[in-house]
């Protein structure tokens, strides 16, 4: 076994094997259903939690970790940094990024193996992703190629847990097979756990949160929960139930469906959390 491969078998080895294999499954429906991130969230990104981004881009060398398909990364782009780049440990996601976003640098590596010198970056931005891999090693590792007094943000968007939302939660998230998820708090524990750790590192851990709403048709609803990663490694007969059971949920009566640009739509509440620390 060569070097490379010694480390991208390593690398795979650190990548939860929920995650590995689900978002290389549906690499499409998660690149076609999930969200971006509203403007609200990136302009406060940009301005409060790291304001130097928005003030001197064109100074600012900015890391989007653990990628994906880059729905974050492409927001990012227009700032036209001095340096944008991207990790993500999952192929499927990396081809897909290669597509989407031509002309940012994509690379294999994980959290405890960013591919990057130590002081790289003014910015490490991981968004929908921290929950997978929230251990002191990580964040090691995104204090190493981070400058002093860069900034960490975590971005994660979530949905409603009332109404329908619920109830569409409620058929789904049983599927989870114990996966870290963020809704279950547990990526905090390495900051209450290792506070005294987390501290010789970084400086106080800070969070905003924006309230917003997003468009989905039946169909959208149904592809943003294949692209879960738990739910992409099911067999297709439970897909396919699950499948039943949530445009069953969607065709119940009464529910606010409208008529926009030919599409029969309807608005569904999300939150979108930051939480961002600096570099000391």
């Amino acid at each position: 076994m060569t070097a490379t491969q010694t480390a991208s078998t390593a690398a795979a080895a650190a990548v939860h094997k929920v995650a590995a294999r689900g978002f290389n499954l549906q690499t499409a429906a998660y690149e076609a259903a999930r969200p971006s991130y509203p403007s609200a969230v990136i302009e406060h990104l940009t301005t409060v939690a790291i304001p130097k981004l928005a003030a001197n881009p064109s100074t600012c060398t900015v890391l989007d970790l653990a990628a994906g398909t880059g729905k974050m990364t492409r927001l990012l782009q227009s700032y036209n940094f001095r340096r944008l780049v991207a990790v993500e440990p999952a192929r499927g996601m990396r081809d897909k990024f290669a597509q989407t976003v031509p002309g940012v640098e994509i690379h294999h590596g994980t959290s405890t193996q960013i591919p990057f010198p130590d002081a790289t970056f003014d910015a490490v931005v991981v968004a929908q992703a921290f929950h997978w891999f929230a251990t002191m090693e990580s964040l090691v590792e995104i204090a190493r190629v981070l400058k002093p007094g860069g900034t960490c943000a975590l971005v994660w968007n979530l949905e409603a847990n009332t109404g329908l939302s619920g109830r569409l939660r409620a058929l789904y998230e049983q599927y989870d097979g114990g996966t870290p998820q963020y809704r279950l708090g547990l990526w905090k524990e390495v900051f209450e756990k290792r506070a005294d750790d987390v501290a010789q590192l970084f400086g106080p851990v800070q969070t905003h949160v924006v309230e917003h709403n997003i468009e989905w048709t039946e169909n959208d609803t149904w592809m943003r929960v294949l692209s879960k990663s738990y739910v992409s490694c099911l067999e297709e007969s439970e897909q396919k139930l699950l499948e039943g059971r949530i445009r069953q949920a969607l065709r119940e009566p009464g529910l606010p469906w409208r008529e926009k640009d030919g599409r029969r739509v309807m608005d569904f509440p999300y939150q979108t959390d930051t939480v961002w620390f600096t570099k000391k």
